[in-house]
């Protein structure tokens, strides 16, 4: 290559490394700038160990030894078959009225649903009403309503909800939300049986349940109790089991989800979580980049550079070369003879056995074989077998005779092996 192709060759990488390296900053300043944006909302999430996800609430269930499984899915029957009781806690995206109407007759036949306020249950139709009640500004029910001067506290359990089924052992919970239940403000639907309190503090009813066939569905005024940042206080870990075990009795099994599906996953699978990674993320850019600058350079140097040429012939060392060394000693004790008759023999076998034919086939077998497959005339290569042979049966064997014999195999080897014409 001359010297100016070898400077042309590295402006082009000098300018295939300038465009790589900018394309790696914008993305790199684009990602951190994303990442750099307002938070989002509090996922609670059981895979998470932020302050708002419920992970320690499900490694208690499994403390427990409640089955608890996640559900990536969406709730349809195939998915709700595999749970007796579900937990939907605050989702993120908004149940379809497929998964209302699922969920609904899943309910009436035998499971029990723990869901947060805002969640519709019956299902059937489109609209706020379904769960018989409207819809605050807030997008709560109407019987769901904040008490601002009640936010974020440690409260007591009175006397008289004492008794109540999920206080049991209960003196003080802690929550971060605001939020009561005013049952009283709950319509009459023929989907939903009348409201029974199950949990209540000074600041009203934190948790109801309403029956649905022979399931049920059991509302949280909010699901701070089972965060992780709020499951360790005051009694709210014995909340959250006597909840399980309320559920449980009321359920047809024992089979616990918690569902993961409305906060946007979608089966955990490798290709969900790097596919975003990739594509959202400063680092996942940056890999992008690199990764298309490597296959830029690949390319680059498995260029082909001036015209294509074919490559020459080459020689490759014959065989019977590695013989006639064996055969050097034999001659050079001057046992002629002895060295004829091992490259005859050890030729002949060769050819009878490139042609198909046994070991022990007559020579002008072979020889015709040989001719037919090179072209040659026919009584060529018979000539020298017959030459060796009648030099094998005499009484001397001279050391020209051997060579000149020699001489002739090799040039055979050459035609039918290699295919390069006598003389070559």
């Amino acid at each position: 290559m001359s010297t100016r192709g070898r400077k042309s060759d590295y402006l082009i990488l000098l300018v295939l490394a300038i465009v790589s390296g900018a394309c790696i900053l914008a993305m790199v300043a684009w990602g951190w700038g994303r990442r750099e944006g307002p938070p989002g909302p509090p996922i609670p999430s059981t895979r998470t160990a932020d302050p708002a996800g419920t992970l320690a609430c499900y490694r208690l269930f499994q403390r427990l030894g409640i089955p608890a499984r996640r559900s990536d899915l969406p709730l349809l029957s195939d998915t709700l078959g595999d749970f007796d009781v579900l937990f939907v806690l605050d989702p993120l995206f908004p149940l379809r009225l497929g998964e209302r109407t699922a969920i609904g007759q899943w309910v009436r036949d035998g499971g029990v649903l723990v869901c947060t306020a805002g969640v519709p249950v019956a299902g059937g139709e489109a609209g706020a009403r379904r769960d018989g009640c409207g819809r605050g500004p807030d997008g709560l029910p109407d019987w769901c309503r904040a008490r601002p001067e009640r936010d974020a506290v440690v409260t007591q359990i009175p006397r008289g909800s004492s008794e109540l089924p999920l206080a049991r052992d209960v003196r003080t919970i802690a929550l971060t939300g605001s939020h009561v239940l005013e049952i009283e403000k709950w319509a009459k639907t023929p989907d939903l049986g009348p409201a029974e309190a199950l949990l209540a503090d000074t600041a009203g009813v934190r948790v109801a349940a309403r029956a649905s066939g022979e399931g049920a569905a059991i509302f949280l005024a909010d699901s701070s109790v089972f965060g992780n940042a709020t499951i360790g206080q005051a009694d709210n870990a014995i909340v959250v089991a006597n909840l399980a075990a309320y559920a449980l009795a009321r359920a047809r099994g024992t089979r616990v989800g918690f569902d993961e599906h409305h906060f946007g996953a979608r089966g955990g699978g490798a290709r969900e979580v790097l596919g975003p990674m990739l594509l959202t993320t400063s680092g996942g850019w940056a890999v992008l980049a690199a990764t298309v600058a490597g296959l830029l350079f690949l390319a680059y140097r498995g260029r082909r550079f001036g015209v294509r040429r074919s490559p020459g012939p080459v020689r490759r060392r014959s065989k019977m070369e590695f013989v006639q060394s064996v055969a050097a000693t034999f001659r050079s004790a001057g046992a002629n003879r002895v060295a004829l008759r091992l490259i005859f023999t050890w030729f002949r076998e060769q050819c009878a056995g490139l042609v198909g034919l046994p070991e022990s086939s007559p020579s002008a077998a072979i020889a015709d074989r040989l001719a037919r497959r090179t072209g040659a005339p026919p009584d060529r290569y018979d000539r020298v077998f017959r030459q060796c042979g009648q030099a094998l049966g005499g009484r001397r064997l001279s050391p020209r005779r051997l060579a000149r014999l020699l001489k002739a195999l090799a040039e055979m080897e050459a035609e039918i092996v290699d295919g390069h014409p006598r003389g070559d």
